[in-house]
C-alpha cells in the first residue's frame, strides 16, 4: 500500500479583521516568507518554478490569483529545500498526513473527506490504477 498524502484545505476563508483571508492569499505569504528567509529575489524564483517574468509570481505572492497550481508549490518546496506540510502549516492551512498501511484505514478516512477532497481522491486512483495493472 503507498504512502499517501492528503492536505484537506479546511479553512477555505477567515475573517480577520473584517478582511476576508482566503487560502491563496495565505500561501502567497507563506511563500513569501521562505523566499525573503532564503535571500531570494521574486524573479530567481519566478523563473525556477516556471513562470516567464516575476509579475505573476508577485500576484501569487500576494494572494491575487484566483488559482495556484499545486505542481508550482510543490517546485517552489524542491527550490527552497523545504516541506510542502511546512508551507501549508506556516500558512495556517489544516494539514492530514498519514501512512496507510491497510485498505481498512484507506477506508476509513473516506467519510471524512468533503466532495472536492473525495473527487481529488477518485482522480488520483483512476490515474494509478491502470500502472497499478501494467
Amino acid at each position: 500500500m503507498p504512502v499517501v498524502f492528503l492536505y484537506c484545505n479546511i479553512l477555505t476563508e477567515t475573517k480577520n479583521n473584517s478582511t476576508s483571508i482566503t487560502d491563496n492569499q495565505r500561501i502567497g505569504r507563506a511563500m513569501k516568507q521562505i523566499r525573503l528567509s532564503n535571500n531570494l529575489k521574486p524573479f530567481y524564483v519566478a523563473t525556477h518554478i516556471g513562470y516567464t517574468d516575476d509579475s505573476t509570481y508577485y500576484r501569487l505572492e500576494r494572494g491575487e490569483t484566483e488559482h495556484i497550481d499545486e505542481s508550482k508549490i510543490r517546485t517552489f518546496c524542491k527550490l527552497m529545500d523545504c516541506n510542502i506540510v511546512h508551507l501549508y502549516k506556516l500558512a495556517g492551512i489544516e494539514v492530514f498526513e498519514t501512512k496507510i498501511k491497510t485498505w481498512d484505514e484507506f477506508y476509513s478516512l473516506i467519510p471524512k473527506l468533503n466532495d472536492e477532497e473525495a473527487k481529488h481522491i477518485i482522480e488520483l486512483y483512476k490515474k494509478y490504477l491502470p500502472l497499478k495493472n501494467q
